[in-house]
């Protein structure tokens, strides 16, 4: 070997080196935080809630069809997304489950899957502009999502009771229920803000974005949260980064105002509230 091929491999396994080295001191220097996050998770009581859902859930939809469901564009964090569908199922039978979702995102598909669990099916109110061409892409996407091999993360999540490496199934029909789903579907294709004017159904469950302004935000809380159930649920969704953070101090400020309203816990980029019963 030359002195010249000596130094190039020499070069090479150096720059091959840094990439790792910088990973490792990334992951030092992040380990604090990280700690820091898992332990206030443990100590909230937020552990306890995504092990419930997960096994709950795991039971009536099994892990492999979460991941089919969770891969289509869209659809949020996976814990979040399950936590989405067994407080649907936990909701009082009482009202309707209102998602007012960010444009194209479909968090409204979990929350069918956990009406269906209601012995009379509760019926999901799906709410924004254009929300009936995002929900015929939905069924585009979900009708042909068991024709990929998805990777099933759930070997990741300690909570999930099931592993699956690949959720495949290319020889079967969809494991989605993509038609009971948009069977539980009503859709109010007009601005979350034009919608609440005129909303008087009772509703067991809550679910609004926080990606829209903060004007918007307040409006929709305070016409649509005096129309929640007893017992009825108030999720936030989307509450992350530092914008989450002031979304998260002006929700918690505004709701204080609802005294029927507690704070039940804030799982991830959820904030749960919930009203009193009578």
């Amino acid at each position: 070997m030359t002195a010249a091929n000596s130094a190039q491999a020499i070069s090479t396994n150096h720059s091959s080196t840094v990439p790792i080295y910088s990973r490792l001191l990334g992951n030092l220097w992040r380990s604090p935080g990280r700690f820091f996050r898992s332990a206030s998770r443990w100590f909230s009581g937020a552990y306890e809630w995504e092990s419930r859902a997960a096994y709950d859930l795991a039971q009536w939809f099994p892990p492999q069809d979460q991941a089919i469901l969770s891969s289509i564009c869209g659809t949020g964090h996976r814990t979040i997304d399950r936590m989405t569908a067994w407080l649907a199922a936990q909701a009082p039978p009482t009202g309707c489950l209102v998602d007012i979702g960010s444009q194209g995102t479909y968090s409204a598909a979990w929350m069918a899957m956990g009406a269906m669990r209601h012995p009379s099916p509760l019926t999901v109110v799906s709410i924004g502009e254009e929300i009936d061409r995002v929900w015929q892409v939905f069924a585009r996407q979900a009708e042909s999502a068991h024709l990929r091999s998805i990777v099933d993360q759930t070997f990741s999540d300690v909570y999930s009771p099931v592993v699956a490496p690949l959720s495949n199934s290319l020889s079967s029909p969809s494991p989605i229920p993509v038609s009971r789903i948009l069977d539980r579907l009503r859709l109010q294709n007009i601005h979350p803000l034009a919608a609440c004017s005129s909303f008087r159904d009772p509703i067991s469950m809550l679910s609004i974005h926080s990606s829209r302004s903060s004007h918007e935000l307040m409006t929709l809380l305070h016409k649509f949260v005096p129309h929640v159930a007893p017992s009825g649920w108030i999720a936030w969704t989307g509450i992350q980064g530092k914008r989450g953070l002031r979304r998260q101090a002006i929700i918690h400020q505004e709701m204080a105002a609802h005294k029927d309203c507690t704070h039940v816990i804030t799982i991830r980029s959820l904030i749960l509230y919930r009203r009193q019963a009578n």
